[in-house]
């Protein structure tokens, strides 16, 4: 289904500052909002639309109102050349008067540049709720932009959570279902809990500052009635490397040439660059004069700064005229539908929100994999039995038994599903006669692959002498033997030998290690497991980023489970590019051991879907799915009916 409205969000394009602010990057967000599928669009400018820390001096030695008028015109003027146009739609632009982003001048520049542009819409409070074209309900949507100064973090979302909270114990406003917080520079989506929904908005201008901000990019918010789901979309790759996309002018002499290869890779000391070149300090700073003063349009002119007597590219070229490649047309999309704490055997485990709402979802995803991130089973540990919190009458085995069914009837209405649309679309279902080849075919492109990792409580049988969930991994082969085998007996296909059979499995169904296991997607990304014997913490993203930090830090997509906390966030670097980390809530409805430490549960799965090319990540959609509580004569029936398998009646 298409999205009624696609939003874009920018934040911080810091216009002014010629080491900062690029047209180039403005024409990616906005050029990646026009390739949007939805019936309406809209680009909003959530605080930092200039930089008042470039912009200070010069406005300050302005002694008259009138000068002063003036200046913000100009900038206005700039503004309203460079920033694109959305087809059909309008560009929304909100300040902040924090000095690191608009300081005292930006609500009197957005209300001139909103004079000039028709299509721009100016709205001045720092907590909007924009009523956009073809959104039904305004109130749940609020851009939230931070108006204080803010000092550095060590975690992603501390400065938003500290913005958040402090408009929600401000704003007498019933609180909207989903809040963007932008003007920290960061990426952090959090579902739902006793706060709102949130995500943090990247900045959209080269970094400088050694501050919390990090990313650079922008959030598309792909909004119908029921959902608002965000997509982080980076551009660090293609600032990292803006030097590369310099063009060398045509012409040039041997030495010129050389200093305009030089430069692609940094500025240089005069006498550095000398040396890299291999000629004498005086002809290298002939040559750079000379080439100072050559004008071109296509071309960056040579600058040499005359205090420190760096050389580089004119830094007013870069600003204006440099222009990045967009994200790679041939990206290759992966989705992944992943949980973590089933923990079954607890008396609070909603069976039909496994075996209806994870069904559902993996299928309208079409999800590329299922993972599930430790704590499968609930165990007996901590007299858990006495407390109440377990099914009575069930022992290990009958737990790992119970997770094993539950998630074989997964896997299976998915192949079930998937198997019935290739019959469909390759209008094979009127072949009579299948081969033992054709079969195998059919069951690797249909089975849902599946990863699962050890959890803490999973481990608990080890102090018995037990393997950790051996009793799993028997029954989830043999029950999605079984399940599967019917399914192909009921369309009349054969089934293959328990070999082959056994060999497909084995592909489909991977164990992983609890404290940092790698797998290997098709598409070239490393993604890893972990479920860290670690409490969880206040700060939102601390686990997470811990993980990806140290136990995980070669991997592209991480995935934590334990906390029963869900979070996402990324991280970047150069050899990898833009990282994805994802944590999992559990799929209880509450646990005693939280509820005596204040603590509530907040029950979900996640889906995550990832553009990848070459192994390196462009666009990175999360959604967390949640479902309401299921009525007790349908839990006393699933109940009853797994007790059955397990042969309990």
């Amino acid at each position: 289904m298409l999205p009624n409205v696609a939003i874009g969000i920018i934040s911080q394009i810091n216009w002014g500052d010629p080491f900062a602010s690029r047209v180039g990057l403005l024409d990616l967000a906005f050029s990646e909002l026009s390739n949007r599928q939805a019936d309406t669009k809209a680009m909003v400018i959530a605080g930092g639309l200039i930089s008042w820390r470039y912009h200070k001096a010069l406005y300050q030695r302005l002694k008259d109102d009138d000068e002063r008028q003036e200046y913000c015109s100009r900038i206005a003027d700039e503004l309203s050349r460079v920033i694109p146009h959305v087809e059909n739609g309008k560009v929304y632009v909100m300040t902040s008067p924090s000095s690191n982003l608009d300081g005292p001048i930006g609500e009197l520049v957005a209300i001139l540049l909103s004079d000039i542009r028709r299509d721009i819409r100016y709205y001045p409070q720092q907590c909007e709720r924009i009523p956009f074209d073809g959104v039904t309900n305004p109130d749940r949507l609020a851009i939230l932009v931070c108006s204080k100064t803010l000092f550095s973090s060590d975690y992603q979302s501390t400065p938003v959570d500290n913005v958040l909270k402090q408009e929600l114990k401000r704003s007498s406003q019933k609180r909207a279902a989903f809040y963007a917080v932008a003007g920290l520079g960061v990426y952090v989506h959090k579902p739902p809990d006793t706060r709102p929904e949130y995500i943090g908005v990247p900045a959209l201008h080269r970094l400088q500052m050694v501050t919390t901000e990090n990313q650079v990019g922008m959030v598309l918010l792909d909004v119908t009635d029921e959902t608002i789901v965000p997509t982080m979309v980076s551009f660090k790759d293609q600032i990292s490397k803006e030097r590369s996309y310099v063009s060398i002018p045509t012409g040039l002499p041997p030495l010129s040439r050389s200093i305009y290869a030089k430069l692609k890779e940094g500025s240089y000391p005069l006498g550095q660059l000398a040396d890299l070149l291999g000629e004498e300090k005086e002809t290298v700073l002939e040559t750079v004069q000379a080439l100072t003063q050559r004008q071109w349009h296509r071309y960056p002119q040579i600058r040499l700064d005359v205090s420190s007597r760096r050389v580089d590219f004119e830094p007013r070229w870069l600003q204006y005229q440099l222009k990045y490649p967009g994200i790679p047309s041939d990206s290759k999309p992966t989705t992944f539908v992943v949980l973590a704490c089933l923990h079954a055997g607890s008396k609070e485990l909603e069976y039909d929100f496994v075996l209806e709402r994870l069904v559902q979802t993996i299928i309208s995803t079409n999800a590329d994999a299922l993972a599930a991130v430790g704590d499968l089973i609930q165990g007996l540990k901590h007299d858990l039995e006495h407390r109440g919190e377990v099914v009575e009458g069930m022992l290990y085995s009958d737990h790992e038994e119970m997770a094993a069914i539950l998630l074989a009837r997964v896997l299976a209405e998915v192949f079930r599903h998937r198997l019935e649309d290739a019959l469909y679309r390759r209008v094979m279902g009127k072949k009579k006669r299948w081969t033992k080849p054709e079969v195998c075919s059919l069951l690797r492109s249909c089975l849902l692959p599946f990863y699962y990792a050890e959890g803490n409580h999973d481990q608990w049988v080890i102090d018995l002498g037990f393997r950790t969930l051996a009793h799993f991994s028997l029954k989830l082969h043999a029950e999605l033997h079984t399940l599967v085998e019917q399914i192909l007996v009921a369309h009349r296909m054969p089934c293959i030998c328990k070999t082959a059979f056994a060999k497909i499995l084995s592909e489909k169904i991977i164990a992983t290690h609890p404290l940092g296991w790698r797998a290997q997607t098709p598409e070239g990304l490393k993604a890893g497991f972990a479920h860290p014997h670690k409490g969880s913490t206040k700060t939102k993203t601390a686990r997470l980023e811990e993980v990806m930090s140290e136990t995980l830090n070669d991997c592209n997509v991480v995935f934590v489970g334990n906390f029963h906390a869900a979070v996402a966030t990324v991280m970047w670097n150069p050899e990898q590019g833009l990282r994805a980390g994802f944590q999992l809530s559990t799929m209880l409805n509450k646990t005693q051991f939280e509820e005596n430490k204040t603590k509530k549960v907040f029950r979900n799965f996640g889906v995550i879907r990832v553009e990848s090319k070459d192994g390196r990540i462009h666009r990175y959609s999360t959604r967390f799915v949640e479902g309401p509580r299921t009525t007790d004569a349908k839990q006393q029936k699933y109940l009853e009916d797994l007790k059955k398998r397990l042969g309990k009646y």
